[in-house]
């Protein structure tokens, strides 16, 4: 939904069932659906060809009866990389999204 810069697809990844948070890179918390698909129809309109070509990395998925964690790393086509973090449930026989957040990664852990 994000690399298609798709509002409808957007909408359909949310819970409708549960409290839901979004929290964009440097912005604090939404905690309104309507009000984060909105967040998202901003992105999407300042977006440029190609903007929203996001590759995870280190990709991380735990399961916890109707709870997914999922952590990852996601690779921006400039070579930056943001840390997310997003918790899903299960609503009606699918996982929906109930928080999602971003942050950049400035400073890279030195190698052990």
């Amino acid at each position: 939904s994000f690399t298609n810069a798709d509002l409808n697809a957007m909408t359909d990844v949310w819970a409708n069932q549960y409290p839901v948070k979004c929290v964009h890179p440097g912005m604090e918390s939404i905690n309104d659906k309507d009000l984060i698909l909105k967040s998202f129809e901003q992105i999407f309109e300042q977006g440029g060809d190609g903007q929203f070509s996001i590759q995870p990395s280190q990709v991380q998925i735990d399961i916890s009866g109707a709870t997914a964690i999922c952590s990852c790393v996601e690779e921006t086509p400039g070579g930056g990389m943001l840390e997310a973090l997003s918790i899903y449930k299960r609503e009606s026989g699918a996982w929906k999204m109930t928080l999602h957040m971003a942050s950049p990664v400035l400073l890279e852990l030195p190698s052990l």
